[in-house]
């Protein structure tokens, strides 16, 4: 293991939180910048979360989902069946990584088939 390697690890692995390396440190730590000379990294940030695209609603619909609980799940932020469809459409095809384009058909497949089998045990 290399000297550097070494001291990043001895920052991250200390017991008491406040001595331990912040994220900010440990970004520009020597060993984590291995590759990375002309430009610094960079933490991540999570993009803010579009509730409001009808248009995935409304396919959402045809999906089996009823309007009303997917605008419950998005307004309460439930990590449930229906957020994750609604966000999983939302995502663009090369989020998605699959070039034919396969998981997205597949979770719609498979969350519309869920939907019809849960209709049939309530009775309806």
């Amino acid at each position: 293991m290399s000297t550097d390697c070494e001291n990043l690890l001895k920052k991250l692995l200390v017991l008491n939180p406040g001595k331990r390396g912040s994220l900010q440190q440990i970004m520009k730590d020597r060993w984590m910048n291995i590759g990375y000379s002309e430009k610094e990294l960079k933490t991540y940030s999570e993009p803010e979360q579009d509730f409001n695209d009808f248009a995935r609603i409304e396919l959402m619909e045809t999906m089996g989902f009823p309007q009303e609980e997917v605008l419950r799940a998005l307004e309460g932020q439930k990590y449930n069946e229906a957020t994750a469809v609604y966000l999983l459409l939302g995502r663009k095809p090369a989020e998605v990584r699959d070039p034919r384009r396969r998981l997205l058909s597949d979770t719609c497949r498979a969350a519309k088939g869920r939907r019809g089998d849960m209709r049939s045990s309530r009775g309806n």
